[in-house]
């Protein structure tokens, strides 16, 4: 039996191995699935003994990203390759394993991933084009551990923005920048986000067909999405030959790496990029003060925490983003300008949506009896230290 290459693209290989994991014991299904000849093309005579021979193709390659040792599925280096063999092998499906490791589904979920990623490495380097292997593989490589983190995603692209300017400025390229309701939790890793946003910027500018460039961010049921909306130069495709869709593969992949997603829209004269980030899951606590170095000492105080916490600078922003955001706890100021704390916790507990948040007055006055008399579950007098926060999260059961 002998071995041509693939005449897919990466991102179709990839895409197909995740179809052919999922049917490797099902040969009705594998010997039908769409484009498998041309993804393993093995010579055989018949598409089941391709089927056979795509099976032992997989699980050899299975085999070769075992760890050297001893299994532990406690280790993050040995779990995509467990997750791997007991699922496609063995055969135990998903919700087991995440049981059988005493993880979270989400953490499987990466992990998994993670294994389908390698294993379509693995096979890309059997199968793929000798002359596009080298450079495939060497984006594809993570050069560093992925480290996912709960980010404030406006200030991470307003510091893009800024960033990026004085060079589009010279270029004579204006970037506007439009959010609904502001701020934006997300939860991936921040150098390779920021790094994919320059890349879709940059080759924006490299399509450009006017002065433009729209950037906008807003919420939606799957996440928290990005789009970067811009006129394009006729035929744009043909501006940058190959490199078009060699970036935007380069996003793709990284965007499975963080589990995001990215989509291209593209019409008569306009083209979208649209990247969809994973809202945080961490719980959420409003810092209502009207002072910003108060709100990043917060920031500073939870940094290691399962919280993230979003600052709210103005008193008459409160009452929508507790709606929005349903925190777990709100610490109030009191001296605020135009509407003082009192008067904030008071509208918070005559809203239906809000008076059941708990809330911590945080003032340089004291005034623990009226905090609790108006509602708030606590009081702590400024400055606030660290221990004390901490001790007051625990002692209401939000820090275990």
């Amino acid at each position: 039996m002998t071995e041509n290459r693939t005449s897919l693209n990466r991102t179709e290989f990839e895409t197909l191995i995740k179809d052919v994991v999922s049917n490797l014991y099902d040969y009705a299904v594998l010997e039908n699935l769409p484009k498998l000849a041309e993804a393993f093309p093995v010579e055989v005579s018949t598409n089941h003994l391709r089927s056979l021979a795509v099976r032992e193709i997989v699980q050899n390659a299975i085999d070769q990203l075992r760890p050297p040792g001893k299994p532990n599925s406690a280790s993050p280096e040995w779990r995509p390759y467990l997750i791997l063999h007991q699922r496609y092998i063995e055969g135990i499906q998903l919700q087991e394993l995440a049981a059988q490791f005493s993880i979270s589904s989400r953490q499987l979920r990466r992990d998994h991933h993670r294994g389908l990623q390698a294993l379509s490495a693995v096979l890309w380097e059997r199968f793929g084009p000798k002359t596009e292997q080298t450079s495939a593989l060497s984006h594809h490589e993570i050069p560093f551990e992925i480290h996912r983190e709960n980010i404030e995603l406006a200030a991470t692209v307003n510091s893009i923005v800024m960033m990026l300017h004085p060079h589009l400025a010279e270029e004579g390229i204006r970037l506007d920048l439009s959010m609904d309701e502001p701020p934006y939790a997300v939860f991936t890793d921040r150098v390779i986000l920021r790094q994919m946003l320059i890349s879709m910027i940059n080759h924006a500018a490299q399509l450009l067909l006017d002065d433009l460039i729209v950037l906008q961010m807003q919420h939606t049921p799957g996440g928290v999405e990005l789009r970067l909306k811009f006129q394009v130069v006729p035929d744009y495709y043909s501006v940058l030959e190959g490199d078009h869709n060699e970036s935007l593969e380069q996003i793709r992949y990284w965007c499975d790496q963080i589990e995001a997603d990215f989509t291209e829209l593209s019409g008569s004269q306009f083209l979208e990029f649209i990247l969809l980030l994973p809202a945080s899951e961490k719980k959420v606590i409003l810092v209502v003060d009207d002072q910003e170095p108060a709100i990043n000492m917060f920031r500073r105080f939870l940094s290691r925490s399962n919280f993230t916490v979003i600052g709210i600078t103005q008193p008459g922003d409160v009452i929508a983003n507790a709606q929005k955001y349903h925190p777990a706890l709100i610490t109030l100021d009191v001296m605020m300008p135009l509407l003082d704390g009192w008067e904030v916790l008071q509208a918070l507990k005559l809203d239906e949506h809000t008076a059941k948040i708990p809330v911590l007055i945080c003032s340089a006055w004291e005034e623990p009896e009226l905090s609790r008399s108006l509602g708030a579950v606590g009081f702590l007098k400024k400055p606030v230290t660290q221990k004390e926060f901490l001790g007051f999260l625990e002692s209401i059961g939000l820090l275990v």
